[in-house]
C-alpha cells in the first residue's frame, strides 16, 4: 500500500472514529459480499432475458409466421433485444471488478478508496 492510500484510510478512519486496520477489514471483508450480490443480480437477468426469449419463441411459434406476428411481435423481439445487449455489456464491463472481488479482495478494497 502506498503512503497516500495509507494516508487516505487513516483520514477516513478518523472521520468514522475507528482504526485503519478496522475499516481496512471491514472493506476486505465487503468484497465478496459485493461479488456475490453482483453475480446474483447478473444471474437474475439473464434468467428473465432467458425465460423472455422462450417465450417470444413459443408465442410466435403459435402464431405462425413471422410476419403474422404483427408489430406486437416486432416489439417485443426489440425489447427483448436491447434487454440481451444491456445485460452482455453490463457483465462484459463489471466481470473483472466482481472477480476482484471474490478472488482478490484487497484489490477490491483499494479500488473502492482510490478515485
Amino acid at each position: 500500500m502506498t503512503e497516500a492510500t495509507e494516508k487516505l484510510i487513516e483520514t477516513l478512519a478518523t472521520k468514522f472514529g475507528t482504526t485503519a486496520e478496522h475499516l481496512w477489514g471491514v472493506l476486505v471483508r465487503q468484497a465478496p459480499i459485493s461479488a456475490g450480490i453482483d453475480l446474483t443480480v447478473w444471474i437474475l437477468f439473464a434468467a428473465g432475458v432467458i425465460w423472455g426469449w422462450l417465450r417470444f419463441l413459443k408465442v410466435l411459434r403459435s402464431l405462425g409466421p413471422l410476419e403474422d406476428s404483427g408489430d406486437a411481435g416486432v416489439a417485443i423481439g426489440f425489447v427483448l433485444t436491447v434487454a440481451s445487449l444491456i445485460l452482455v455489456l453490463v457483465a462484459v464491463l463489471t466481470a473483472s471488478t466482481t472477480a476482484a472481488a471474490f478472488f482478490n479482495p484487497e484489490y477490491w478494497a483499494l479500488q473502492q478508496l482510490l478515485p
